[in-house]
């Protein structure tokens, strides 16, 4: 105990303390790279940080795992600071030192910070091209001077050359096609990849007219043998789809781009290998496909609708007996506890004969409502048929069960619903019976077991109780 009855914080508490309450972002590691503690800040630089999860399984920071051995080793100054690119957008800076009071095991603090001098990457490293970045740049200042023609270029089949040959033999076929673009647009022209297999190229000032020839000898030009490939794969040549849109000054370049993929949609629906201008067949055909979409939607949710009615007791609103089965057998598979409840209105059928069936089912209405509205959130109701219900309490033990059962019971006999022929309540009750499952047994058992044990109650004469 220290002064004054305190218990004095260890050097390592108060490191990880120190951690969790910086501003700045700040990760602990242990020697072997395993996350001890990461505060927000960190996470805001480079993602998600789980703690117990190594460096090297986080891809944005996997490159400081090995560093941070190195330190563990005694190789490196504990003191020193190193620049890493973790994003093309941006690059953080990592400094790396001993996290006080962790030597074994020991602990290390990477401090993380953003470059301020660093600029982000306007080409794509696996092409050469300008990327989205880049891309989205030149447009604006195109937009503001002149503007011109934006093509989309989408690789034809791309996915069934994976399958076939391999991603190597696809990611030949995206450098070659990078390859030609940046050798047949011609300057002013822009070519960028902006993911994937897909490109856009930008003709500067070219008007409608000038840029449909233009873009058609570059897809010409596409149509070549693939050179590079892996040994093994035979000759391939591929083609590219390509949509058009003009570019106009003044005007946002997305809403160009927006036109430009969807007049590649248009190409790609004929087969491919063509080059298809915005105009009136893109625009009915966006029209016609909008009008499909909606239907899709309205279809989506009429099936949606009919499932659901499928699963639902006309009357009650309750789930069904089909439903029933289905939560059953989910969870069937649970390690945990379930506990059933069956439940059955009590001389039933002597108040469908005294009252009708008209107040019979006003009867089973209320007391539906009654039981969905006396359990959790997690819990849920059935109705199994006539006047039966199954009520299922996942992760509840037996007493527990008997507890909510026996104020379900109470609720049912609180509607106050006149039932003469129910001495000596005078109204309707129900009669619950509560069994639980075991750890691989299938909730119907537990069900079947529960109905024979409210049955036998009935015989003897022991209505409107719970009998676990």
């Amino acid at each position: 105990m220290g002064e004054g009855g305190r218990s004095a914080a260890s050097p390592g508490a108060v490191a990880l303390a120190m951690v969790a309450g910086s501003a700045q972002g700040m990760v602990a590691v242990a020697a072997d790279g395993t996350v001890l503690l990461a505060n927000p800040a960190a996470e805001q630089l480079v993602g998600p940080l789980m703690v117990g999860r190594p460096l090297s399984a986080l891809s944005r920071l996997g490159s400081v795992a090995l560093l941070v051995e190195e330190f563990a080793d005694g190789e490196t100054p504990s003191d020193a600071a190193h620049s890493v690119e973790l994003l093309e957008e941006r690059r953080v800076l990592v400094a790396v030192s001993r996290l006080p009071g962790l030597r074994e095991p020991a602990g290390f603090l990477l401090s993380l910070r953003e470059d301020p001098d660093f600029e982000p990457a306007q080409h794509d490293r696996f092409t050469g091209l300008l990327n989205r970045r880049g891309l989205q740049d030149q447009l604006e200042m195109l937009a503001q001077h002149g503007g011109g023609v934006v093509a989309s270029f989408d690789i034809d089949g791309l996915k069934l050359v994976n399958d076939a040959y391999g991603h190597r033999t696809g990611d030949a076929v995206i450098r070659q096609v990078a390859t030609t673009l940046a050798a047949t647009v011609p300057r002013p022209g822009i070519a960028a990849r902006t993911g994937g297999d897909e490109f856009v190229v930008v003709l500067p000032g070219a008007s409608r007219s000038e840029a449909v020839p233009t873009l058609a000898r570059i897809t010409e030009a596409v149509q070549q043998p693939v050179t590079g490939l892996p040994a093994g794969t035979g000759p391939l040549v591929v083609s590219v789809s390509v949509g058009m849109a003009e570019l106009t000054a003044g005007r946002f370049p997305d809403h160009a781009l927006m036109r430009a993929d969807r007049a590649l949609h248009v190409a790609k629906a004929r087969g491919g290998g063509c080059v298809v201008p915005d105009g009136p067949e893109v625009q009915d055909w966006a029209r016609d496909r909008s009008s499909l979409m909606s239907w899709l939607q309205q279809l989506r949710e009429e099936n949606d609708r009919l499932r659901e009615q499928s699963r639902t007791d006309a009357l009650t609103g309750l789930p069904n007996p089909w439903a029933l089965q289905q939560a059953e057998d989910l969870l069937a598979e649970a390690t945990y506890p379930v506990a059933v409840l069956f439940i059955d209105l009590d001389l039933f059928g002597d108040f469908n004969h005294r009252y009708g069936d008209a107040a019979g089912d006003a009867a089973l209405t209320a007391v539906a409502a009654a039981l969905a509205g006396g359990l959790r959130a997690q819990d849920q109701v059935f109705r199994k048929g006539g006047e039966e219900f199954v009520a299922l309490l996942p992760g509840v033990d037996t007493a527990t069960a008997a507890i909510a059962a026996d104020r379900l019971r109470a609720a049912v006999q609180a509607l106050g619903i006149p039932h003469a022929d129910n001495p000596p309540h005078g109204v309707l009750t129900a009669t619950i019976a509560v069994t639980t499952t075991s750890p691989g047994s299938h909730p119907e058992h537990a069900r079947n077991s529960a109905a024979d044990l409210v049955y036998a109650a009935k015989i003897a004469g022991r209505r409107n109780q719970v009998h676990p």
